[in-house]
């Protein structure tokens, strides 16, 4: 039986809640989202291989983006996000030209901080609180995950530009540069709330899933004085509210993994058993790995097959199926009336795509009849049933 204590402080807890969610004004953001010519390009060709649209993707980031910030409401901001004229904004034309492309062995790079200035002109006349631009090509600096000025909500000048990398990395990187977009400095810098990197305003990107990250109680100070002071942001009926596929559903579990620059899921890693399957996405890498990271991998080996196994867990995006009518959610498996696939609890993501060593397909091991080998097992679960 819970304690007095225990039962207070859910209670009070409970009561601040709701008291937040009955005084909080309801504020809205409208998001110019902007892909270019050369990012359609770009990102069509990584979304058709994967069996989506560029505007399937782009609307389900987005819908992340809005469910990261209606985390505020418990803390009294009411903020929704919603697009422009309730669509992706594409465009044919290359909004930044050649002046403002950098070529270095073979690759096409922006830098991101000559790209403000051309993408403030190309904004006039268009309505938004924030436009995010996907740019094309990649930072110059590496280390760059997205730019933004700080406080110019409701200017021309309240730009984001976001990093192309089209993988779960993308929200949290919108998320915060909205953030900044909005007022925010970074955790830890000019305030109380220190640098914890489970907090959406850290200085770095945190490689836990942005389910798991929560907004600072310094964010949600500033967010509640500087929203009263922007007009453009109060409550409208000119757009809806964002509805879109979770991005954990949208893809397979192995483009999840080839996103993240790895190869495929490891179906070595699960052994067979698929119980945790929304704690971590075990995503399988080349086994050229340098000594200085081995200790990030985990690395085994089967004699039998002489099958190497070599990954690294990676987050679990929200909606990625876990069973029969249930979706990932917070690292749990939960009932979801919106997924309607059947579900394999013993080979749920199929066979592996390609094997390393001698038999490069799980077609070859059946036809070899090495399905009785433990390692070729594990990897062509379908093959092998």
């Amino acid at each position: 039986m819970p304690s007095l204590r225990v039962f207070t402080c859910v209670v009070l807890s409970m009561y601040l809640s709701l008291l937040f969610g009955c005084l909080a004004e309801e504020y809205v953001l409208e998001v110019l989202l902007v892909v270019d010519g050369p990012s359609q390009a770009r990102w069509n060709a990584v979304a058709k291989a994967a069996g989506t649209t560029v505007k399937k993707e782009a609307e389900s980031f987005m819908f992340e983006v809005n469910k990261c910030f209606r985390e505020l409401t418990s803390q009294g901001v009411d903020i929704e996000v919603r697009l422009v004229n309730n669509s992706v904004f594409f465009t044919s034309e290359a909004i930044l030209g050649d002046d403002f492309l950098y070529r270095k062995k073979g690759k096409t790079y922006i830098n991101h901080t000559e790209v403000l200035t051309p993408l403030k002109e190309w904004t006039k006349g268009k309505q938004f609180d924030i436009a995010i631009f996907i740019p094309g090509h990649t930072f110059l600096d590496r280390d760059v995950a997205g730019v933004a000025i700080i406080n110019h909500v409701c200017k021309r000048s309240g730009i984001s530009i976001i990093k192309p990398t089209y993988n779960t990395f993308m929200t949290q990187t919108i998320v915060h540069e909205l953030g900044h977009n909005l007022g925010l400095r970074h955790d830890g810098e000019g305030n109380d709330c220190g640098g914890d990197a489970k907090l959406f305003m850290a200085p770095t990107i945190s490689r836990v899933s942005y389910e798991h990250i929560s907004w600072s109680s310094c964010s949600a100070d500033v967010l509640r004085k500087n929203l009263k002071k922007k007009k453009c942001i109060k409550s409208t009926d000119r757009t809806k509210a964002i509805k879109a596929a979770r991005f954990g559903r949208i893809l397979s579990a192995d483009e999840l993994c080839k996103r993240l620059d790895r190869k495929h899921v490891s179906r070595f890693a699960y052994n067979h058993d698929y119980s945790n399957i929304c704690e971590k996405l075990p995503c399988e890498k080349s086994l050229k790995i340098t000594t200085t990271k081995k200790k990030l991998w985990f690395i085994t080996y089967d004699e039998d097959t002489k099958f190497s196994g070599v990954w690294t867990n990676v987050r679990v995006p929200p909606g990625m199926q876990c069973g029969s009518g249930k979706s990932c959610e917070k690292g749990r498996c939960v009932k979801d009336r919106s997924v309607t696939k059947s579900w394999n609890t013993k080979c749920p993501f199929g066979d592996t795509p390609y094997l390393e060593g001698d038999i490069k397909t799980c077609q070859d091991v059946k036809k070899k009849k090495k399905c009785d080998l433990n390692g070729y097992r594990r990897a062509c679960c379908k093959s092998c049933k």
